[in-house]
């Protein structure tokens, strides 16, 4: 949802001090999501097999 918001809060930016704070926030929500993806792949893949899942 912080993506989500701060991409729509981006579009709507009326300077370029309100973009680049928008856009800090666009980057902790993909943050957000990149480490939620690594975790769920994490419990999905046994612990055998992680390494050629990862490459």
């Amino acid at each position: 949802m912080v993506f989500l918001a701060g991409s729509a809060l981006s579009g709507r930016a009326d300077s370029m001090d309100q973009l680049i704070i928008f856009r800090a926030v666009q980057g902790v929500g993909g943050g957000g999501l990149m480490i939620g993806v690594q975790a769920i792949i994490a419990d999905l893949v046994p612990p055998g097999s992680a390494a050629a899942t990862w490459a």
